[in-house]
């Protein structure tokens, strides 16, 4: 954990100094060629190699980290438990980064048949000593399905990426459906605390972004298979999801009866623009690709 913790203090610090880095070059360009600092482009190379070198540091750092955690587990929890694929999915992701798609595409398929076991054993001997939680367990199947249908479709195997997304996407709109349910449930039958709204619409959101990436990612997909109207359909439902999660002036809620339907709207997040504008760019490259 803590080495996951530096890895990412100094992904932040990479990018940082990347971001100075490019403020250097923007100068540059700015200045005459004859009168250009020879400091400033030193400054500019020697920034982008250290960005370079502390990321580049610290993924392999994590990737050993991770290696021994996978270890770790297995010997103290055994081969198939769920905090195994976790593992298995935050090393894959590292390996996808370095495009090593083979190994990649190993630990999601170990990670994808651990919580599929782990879901099935859960549900069928609920009582069982050490059972597994389907709570937690099915969310995380659902990362490793997309996990794995992000390495194949950088395999170009579109076609077997896309079952795989699909029943990721089902999953987390299941998971956002009874969600919904249950914190309508709730504010109809006691009197909630901030805390507890706060901690339900969080959790709302969560869901809610997560059926948007599911659904971009399909169009994605479908787009480079060349099925273009599924590809803008998904799309425009994707835009429509994160769309629900921005609050809007004549969606206010006015404290009426209907009050709970506007929870999850109450806690903005700059994260869910960021989901919005990346959704409506998916969806242009859609309708421009149709010619549109």
């Amino acid at each position: 954990a803590v080495d996951m913790a530096a890895f990412e203090a100094n992904k932040l610090l990479a990018v940082s100094l990347h971001a100075l880095a490019d403020c250097i070059r923007l100068v540059n360009a700015l200045t005459p060629q004859g009168t250009r600092s020879h400091v400033n482009v030193k400054a500019e190379e020697a920034m982008e190699g250290q960005a370079s070198q502390l990321v580049s540091e610290r993924k392999k750092q994590a990737e050993d980290a991770l290696a021994r955690a996978i270890e770790i587990n297995e010997e103290a929890l055994g081969p198939t438990h769920d905090r195994v694929a976790k593992n298995c999915i935050a090393l894959s992701l590292l390996h996808l980064e370095r495009h090593d798609f083979s190994k990649g595409e190993r630990l999601c398929r170990r990670a994808v048949k651990i919580l599929d076991n782990a879901v099935v054993s859960a549900r069928n001997i609920m009582q069982a000593p050490n059972s597994h939680d389907p709570s937690s367990t099915v969310p995380l199947l659902a990362t490793a399905l997309t996990q794995h249908a992000e390495v194949l479709v950088e395999k170009g195997k579109f076609d077997d990426a896309t079952p795989l997304q699909k029943r990721a996407l089902q999953i987390d709109e299941s998971a956002l459906t009874t969600a919904l349910e249950e914190s309508m449930i709730l504010s109809m039958t006691v009197v909630a605390s901030d805390t507890e709204t706060a901690a339900s619409a969080a959790f709302i959101r969560s869901l809610t972004r997560r059926v948007v990436r599911d659904l971009r990612q399909l169009s994605r997909i479908c787009l480079l298979k060349g099925s273009l109207d599924n590809a803008l359909e998904l799309a425009t439902q994707a835009v429509s999801t994160a769309d629900s999660l921005i609050p809007h002036e004549d969606g206010v809620d006015d404290g009426g009866a209907g009050a709970h339907k506007a929870d999850h709207l109450r806690f903005p997040c700059i994260s869910e623009h960021i989901d919005l504008a990346a959704a409506l760019t998916d969806q242009a490259i859609a309708l421009m690709t149709k010619g549109r």
